[in-house]
């Protein structure tokens, strides 16, 4: 009996690393690191109104779809930064994925963003989907769309 209580539990501790392993989160490539610190460059840009770092991170043919379906491109973007009345106070990363596929990443992202405008402070929750190029050594954004997510409504009924 004792033979058996040992042989079990050192298969147990002999497994505790595979099971380390499959439950552990991989860790990121040095791409993805560098497209993710990228992003927060970015999103720190936002803040402050840093249209030079925009333009310089965002590439020339960039656009994005926004949560209502209208679209805008780079130019747009780096002229509402300098709005006296709109802007974004910060933005907080929930969650983040960078797959990197060779000199492309695509890059999930839900944020908590406050910003003001006109009518004043407001808070939202926004998923976003983005895709950047590695050029000449330099991760650039290409494309990104964002939607608001919702509160939960009460349950369908039936």
């Amino acid at each position: 009996m004792k033979r058996i209580l040992f042989i079990t539990l050192l298969v147990c501790v002999a497994a505790l690393p595979a099971f380390a392993q499959t439950s552990a989160k991989p860790a990121l490539s040095k791409d993805a690191q560098a497209v993710l610190k990228r992003l927060d460059e970015v999103l720190t840009a936002l803040v402050k109104r840093d249209g030079a770092l925009i333009e310089r991170v965002f590439t020339d043919d960039y656009f994005t779809v926004y949560d209502g379906g209208g679209v805008g491109d780079r130019a747009r973007l780096v002229n509402s930064l300098k709005s006296e009345t709109s802007g974004w106070d910060d933005w907080q990363q929930v969650e983040r994925q960078a797959n990197v596929h060779g000199d492309t990443a695509i890059v999930l992202c839900r944020y908590k963003v406050k910003a003001h405008n006109s009518r004043g402070s407001y808070e939202a929750d926004w998923r976003s989907t983005s895709v950047w190029l590695k050029e000449r050594g330099q991760w650039r954004l290409a494309a990104s769309q964002f939607t608001a997510i919702k509160p939960a409504g009460p349950p369908a009924t039936q």
